[in-house]
């Protein structure tokens, strides 16, 4: 094929204007008229060699771009997910291929899920746009390479802004359903300030949105809820003038905070899903409640004292729903609760499984000891399995037993060879 003759716009990107060879920006002409790399450029560009490449280029191009449309989609599965970056790079038709929903679908399905490359398991693959997804799934390949690769790698600087001018800063979140471009941040001084940035845009500071503030109120915990599309973004914990409550506030992008109700209670909130929220203590009792309807259920797990009799600090770390369980996770330890049917979402088929297909816990725990004095030895991780119970019923009862009873067997362990883990909020993972 002539490289002058039958080039679509297909290949349009890669065409060079003839006669015209580039000229790098920015550089100058010497006196002759003609610079240094001007002229270098153009032998390189006029010679024989360079042509038959381009010609072969186009030739190729053209070629793949005749293809229908589903040769097209079923070629892009067998590419990496920059080599769709790449290829879209050549032409307005792969480009406009390489932004379907579906190249995104398979690049999920056979890049990142198989590999367990990190990708939330609630991520709601059926409400998203194709760009959504397709952010995704990029961030998710970027990450699961870095965590896998042996080689050192440094993140650069999004973003970079003083948040309240010089008064400590007690938690930073991302708050769920933003696409990862909203942040939210709690200051304390005299009394507490919440914040919501914006992330957005080519500059490195973010954009104040909103901001919550109550004189003589202090902001004691507050934790977000992980199901974006809920009506309820946040549940905070506020002491003001003596005065213990829960309030549970909705975040609008126009207008900002706005409280949907209050729950008289000294607990603290450690969970919201939904119009679930879990309060807890620091010693033994743990909440579930439907906040709209009112419905909620006590928990209460074993006490721990010492020999003198005083109560330990037991808090409540992480609360964690499976199909047929809650599992409470303190400080000093697990206690698995049977799941209650009135919190279980009717709406949802898979929401409880026959027992015939109860699954085995894995719980990676991170121990902490009461010495402070504890060398980097006695700092490990530890792997536990929990094997479900038989799913047979009771030869008295129809009913079936609850789906945990045995205690966890641990089946592997670590040292932390650099010692004590600075990061407090790793204690506790559970799969399936």
């Amino acid at each position: 094929m002539n490289a002058d003759d039958g080039i679509d716009d297909c290949a349009a990107p890669l065409q060079r204007r003839r006669g015209k060879p580039w000229v790098a920006p920015g550089r100058g002409r010497d006196k002759g008229g003609t610079s240094g790399m001007h002229a270098v450029l153009t032998t390189k560009l006029s010679s024989p060699q360079f042509r038959v490449a381009q010609q072969v280029k186009l030739a190729a191009l053209n070629l793949i771009c005749s293809l229908p449309d589903d040769i097209l989609i079923y070629l892009f599965r067998f590419l990496e997910v920059p080599q769709i970056i790449s290829l879209r790079k050549t032409s307005r038709k792969l480009q406009d291929i390489s932004r379907l929903r579906i190249i995104w679908v398979n690049a999920l399905t056979d890049r990142i899920l198989p590999p367990c490359y990190p990708f939330p398991l609630d991520f709601p693959l059926d409400n998203v746009s194709s760009s959504v997804l397709e952010s995704s799934v990029r961030r998710a390949y970027l990450l699961g390479k870095q965590w896998f690769s042996e080689k050192p790698f440094s993140c650069d600087v999004l973003y970079d802004f003083d948040a309240t001018k010089g008064t400590p800063i007690t938690d930073v979140r991302f708050i769920p359903g933003y696409d990862g471009t909203w942040i939210i941040t709690v200051s304390k001084s005299i009394w507490s300030v919440m914040t919501v940035w914006e992330l957005r845009g080519t500059s490195r500071s973010a954009t104040k949105r909103f901001e919550w503030s109550q004189r003589d109120s202090l902001l004691q915990s507050f934790v977000l809820n992980d199901e974006g599309a809920a009506e309820a973004t946040l549940a905070i914990a506020v002491v003001r003038e003596g005065h213990s409550y829960i309030d549970i506030m909705s975040l609008s992008t126009d207008s900002g905070f706005h409280s949907l109700t209050i729950v008289e209670s000294t607990l603290s909130p450690v969970y919201l899903h939904g119009d679930i929220i879990v309060l807890s203590n620091s010693s033994d009792s743990t909440l579930v409640m439907n906040w709209k309807t009112g419905q909620s259920a006590l928990l209460v797990s074993s006490s721990h004292a010492t020999a003198t009799g005083l109560s330990l600090n037991n808090k409540c770390i992480q609360i964690l729903f499976t199909a047929e369980a809650i599992l409470v996770v303190r400080a000093r330890g697990l206690t698995i609760f049977q799941i209650l049917t009135r919190f279980i979402d009717p709406s949802s088929p898979s929401s409880r499984p026959h027992p015939s297909e109860r699954n085995a816990l894995h719980i990676l725990i991170r121990p902490e000891a009461d010495d402070p004095w504890a060398t980097h030895t006695d700092y490990e991780l530890q792997l536990f399995t929990l094997h479900p119970d038989s799913p047979s019923p009771s030869p008295s009862s129809s009913h079936f037993p609850p789906p945990y009873t045995s205690l966890p067997i641990l089946t592997a362990s670590v040292s932390t060879i650099r010692g004590a883990l600075r990061y407090g909020d790793l204690h506790f993972a559970v799969t399936l």
